[in-house]
Order: structure tokens, then sequence, then C-alpha cells
């Protein structure tokens, strides 16, 4: 029998005349935008999902809907199925191509995780001292989620791991972890492998309170002893300590202090906002708190040690340890001369405050030197290390050897 076709509705038609097996005996016969357009299919329902996709995309796309309606039209209904409300495939396929451009994406925590530290070790900019401290968050992380892949750790699991270390972990560990963790998370962004780090939300004051900050001031005859030490044998770094022991600077602003910020003339140190550092080759702040600061009031003994040991440098960074000289000379020696077997790195800032607020009797005062923006967190740090006022006189009467016989003649 010979096929012809008899219309079941608009647009839509029947085969007529064809054996029972056949496979498409409905088309979709209709002009779009000024052309023919022609497609058969099996059941008279994909013909009318298909003239109801045709005639909804010529309205909207013109001649291009007849080009994708054979296939897509399907694929396209399917798809929408799987969006939330209000999300277009559009911002669909860009979603998914910022989670998967990147061809060596890790598929789990523990390959990301060294990703990260190779790269760190390579930067010039990370010492050996955080080095260590990534490290060791690194591992705490891997024993946690090293298996999984970088999006299953969600707000949620991040804060139960945090708060579920107590109480065999501190409150300072914690804390310590979390803002490693977060700089590992912020990294995993930066290099498109997650769309959101999990620990965005969650901030300090989610984790365990931190207990007073227990301060470790040395002792007069310490610092005596330690800066005899440093005169005899390490000289060239004496400036580096002075900084920290009488003018109340942390190691890490040390480290990265320019020789030009002091203006002697005026006996005041100059802290600009940002600077280019030329050792990391990179702009950096001058202090921690990231702001501009203005130094005065600096005690005597601090200018006679620079004028004693400023040398001929007239710009640049000051002469200082790296992190191996400090941790495997340096620090060994100067624990020798004074006697005790460990310190806090920050042993001579902590000095500095402790004399200095007990010879002034003026958190104020202190405050401004150690580059504080408030007082409350110096009364309650270092209220119960406070001494007599002539022991801190004697502190600030520490001066330069050859200074020391000066005054004597």
């Amino acid at each position: 029998m010979a096929k012809g076709w008899k219309r079941v509705k608009q647009g839509i038609e029947e085969a007529t005349g064809v054996s029972s097996k056949s496979k498409k005996r409905f088309r979709v016969r209709r002009m779009v935008a000024g052309k023919s357009f022609c497609q058969s299919y099996e059941s008279l329902e994909e013909a009318e999902e298909a003239l109801k996709f045709l005639t909804k995309g010529t309205k909207k796309f013109g001649k291009l809907t007849a080009k994708y309606l054979d296939v897509d039209w399907r694929e396209y209904e399917e798809a929408k199925r799987h969006l939330p409300p209000g999300v277009s495939l559009v911002e669909a396929a860009i979603f998914y191509r910022s989670r998967n451009v990147v061809a060596d994406r890790p598929d789990c925590f523990e390959v990301a995780v060294e990703k990260f530290l190779a790269e760190k070790r390579a930067n010039g900019n990370v010492g050996e001292r955080q080095i260590g401290h990534l490290e060791s968050a690194m591992r705490e992380l891997k024993a946690h989620w090293g298996g999984l892949s970088l999006d299953a750790v969600t707000t949620k699991i991040a804060k139960d791991v945090l708060l579920g270390m107590r109480p065999q972990r501190g409150a300072r560990t914690i804390r310590n972890y979390f803002t490693n963790w977060k700089t590992f998370f912020l990294w995993m962004e930066r290099q498109q492998y997650i769309d959101s780090s999990p620990l965005r939300n969650i901030t300090t004051d989610d984790l365990p309170k931190l207990p007073p900050s227990k301060k470790n001031p040395l002792s007069v005859e310490q610092v005596r002893a330690m800066m005899l030490e440093v005169e005899e044998n390490w000289s060239k770094w004496a400036l580096w300590h002075a900084l920290q022991l009488f003018a109340g600077f942390r190691i890490s602003e040390a480290n990265r202090f320019q020789i030009e910020w002091i203006k002697a003339e005026e006996r005041i140190i100059l802290l600009p906002l940002s600077f280019y550092n030329e050792e990391s080759e990179r702009e950096d702040y001058s202090v921690k708190t990231q702001d501009a600061w203005r130094l005065v009031d600096l005690p005597d003994n601090f200018w006679l040690w620079y004028e004693s040991y400023k040398g001929e440098q007239t710009s640049g960074t000051i002469p200082h340890p790296n992190d191996h000289r400090w941790y495997y000379d340096l620090r060994p020696a100067l624990l020798k001369a004074i006697g005790v077997k460990t310190w806090p790195d920050n042993a001579r800032r902590d000095s500095f405050c402790t004399f200095h607020i007990s010879l002034h009797q003026s958190a104020e005062k202190t405050a401004l030197l150690l580059k504080h923006r408030s007082t409350n967190t110096l009364w309650k740090s270092y209220l119960g290390t406070m001494v007599p006022r002539n022991v801190a006189m004697d502190y600030f009467s520490i001066v330069p050897s050859t200074r020391l016989r000066e005054l004597r003649l």
C-alpha cells in the first residue's frame, strides 16, 4: 500500500498505508522562520512535545530552533528537570566549566595537600618556621579527610572536626589548625579545585576560647648575657636584637625592617603602610597590624645600640639571620649564654613590654611602641609580669660594651 499522511492536529501528521512495524509513524511539519521543517517521531506524544518546543523556541530563537530540535529538545527538558528553580542552563554550564577546566585537579585531599606544601616550600616568601606549622596542620587535616574528594568537606563537617578535637587538643592548637586550614582551602579556591572554602563561614568565635596569653620575659641578667654573646660572636645582628629588646618589635617585623625607617636626627622610627621587600621581591607590610606607625619616645639605650651597630648601610633590610642560622646556630648559642633550655621566639618583645610598662606605668605609652591599637590586651597580658621600677631602669641601662666603657670614663 502506498504511504500517505493524514493530519492529526495542526502541525502533526500520521502515516497511512505503512506496516504496523514502522517505527516513525508521526511527523511534525510546519514553517520555521520562512523555511519548511519536517521531522518524524515514533509516538504522538513525542511529536506533540517537539511541536510544543518548536513553537516556543521559534518565538525566542527563530530558525535556530529547527537546527537543534531533533534530539536536543529532549536533552534540554531533562537537564532543566535537574536544575533548581531559577537556574539557567547557561549558569549550570559556567559552573561546570569552572569546576572541571583544571586538568590536573587532585582526586583527594592527600594529593591536594602535597601540591599545596610543595608550592609553599618552593616559595621563597615562606620561612622554615611557617612551613613547619603548615606541615603540622596538614598532617592533622589528612588524618581526618586524606582519602576524601575535595568536595566532600562541608562547613558543618569542618566545624564538627575542629570542635571535636577537645580535650585532646588545646584551644590555641585548634586555632592554629583553623588558621592554616583556611590558608589551604583558599589556595584550593584560587586553583579552581573547589568553588568555595567550607571554612569561609566559620569564625574564631565558633572555636574554643583562648586562655590568657602567657608571657615569657627574660631577666635583666639574662638580657645582659645575651647581648654580650651577640657583641662578641654575632655583632652583625646586634641591631636586629636591639629592635626587639629595646624597641619592642616582633621577630617577623625585625626580619623585614628597613634601615631607612630610622630617622636618627629626629629620634623617631617611621613605619610605612607597605613597602617593596627586595628579599622576597614583593610588596609587603611593615608590621603585623598592616598600617603605618610613627614611633616616638624610644628608650635612650636603643639609640646607643643603633649608633654602635648601624654600620655603613643606608637603605634596605637590616642584617638578620635566616631561619636556618637562627634555629641551628644563633638561638642555641644564646640559650647557652643565658642558661635556659628553650624560650618563645617573641621573648625579647615580651621582655621589652614587661620592663617598659613597669618603668612608665602607662599602658598607652607602651601600646604605641608595641603597635597595639588597644591597651586592654596589654593590661591583661602583662599585668602579672610587672617588676619594680628600679629593676626596669636597670633593663634600659643595658648598653653596648664600648658605650659602657665610655660612660664609666
